[in-house]
């Protein structure tokens, strides 16, 4: 039922952002709680039910996303693609996912302040994974932690990438399981939960670039899978048309590489500290 509220807004592009943006981070909280106090995920003394929960939050958030996604295709499609900036013709699309990603990051933030019995154990292990991870190189340099940063986050790019290119909606999943991760951190650093929206403040920047950069391999993936699917089989594509969609999934791509350095970047210093 929330789903076709949210729906019945995406013909005004500010609406559908907001009502996504409330939308997700409402789900997030309820899949957080009923995997909880429903359907406890225990195996071994490791506690899953973080991990369900992004599944949860997932399954909720990615059709309205990808329907939305379908629509305003449609819609280019109809308009014979007249935006000639890619990035004011996909504009909508990229910032309907940056902002369900902070909204997520929020509600995970707030719910791991509560929850501090376990239940994000899968998150914490990762972290965990993370600090182990500089910990062992000892005194890391800015550069050294910049290429680290770079590989990882260049492996999860290369993930969302074929996720949404294999399956429409495995975009959303890849933003909410980070948006876990790094809500779980400010839910732990945080004294209060007035102090969780205080913790977030210096993951903005960076971690608004680095997801930037995820949503242009997903949406970049769903381009290609999407309209290669109907040129192919439906045939509604003129041979122009399908060259324009492919041409702005390559610039996609580019693009998220070079918001992958930039986020590094800014997250080390390097190489402005040395």
């Amino acid at each position: 039922m929330l789903d076709g509220l949210v729906l019945k807004e995406r013909d005004d592009p500010l609406k559908f952002i907001l009502s996504m943006i409330a939308y997700s981070a409402f789900f997030t909280i309820v899949s957080v709680y009923a995997t909880k106090r429903i359907i406890p995920f225990q195996v071994d003394n490791i506690n899953f039910g973080g991990l369900v929960a992004v599944f949860f939050a997932t399954i909720a958030v990615s059709y309205p996303l990808t329907d939305f996604l379908r629509s305003r295709d449609e819609e280019e499609l109809k308009n014979n693609w007249k935006e000639s900036n890619i990035i004011y013709r996909h504009f909508e699309e990229l910032l309907v996912y940056i902002g369900v990603f902070l909204a997520t990051t929020l509600a995970f933030g707030i719910t791991s302040y509560f929850l501090n019995d376990g239940f994000f154990t899968i998150q914490e292990m990762i972290l965990e994974g993370i600090r182990g991870d500089f910990a062992a190189t000892g005194n890391i340099t800015a550069s050294a932690a910049f290429y680290k940063i770079l590989f990882n986050n260049f492996w999860v790019f290369l993930a969302t990438f074929g996720i949404s290119f294999l399956i429409s909606g495995g975009m959303a999943f890849v933003i909410i399981w980070n948006a876990s991760i790094v809500g779980v951190l400010i839910g732990k650093l945080s004294s209060s939960i007035v102090d969780i929206p205080i913790q977030l403040m210096p993951y903005i920047v960076h971690g608004t670039v680095e997801i930037a950069a995820y949503v242009f391999a997903g949406f970049a993936g769903y381009l290609f899978a999407y309209h290669f699917e109907t040129f192919c089989k439906h045939e509604t594509h003129s041979e122009c048309s399908f060259n324009i969609v492919m041409k702005d999934g390559f610039v996609l791509l580019v693009l998220g590489l070079l918001f992958l350095v930039l986020g590094a970047s800014l997250e080390t210093g390097y190489p402005f500290v040395l």
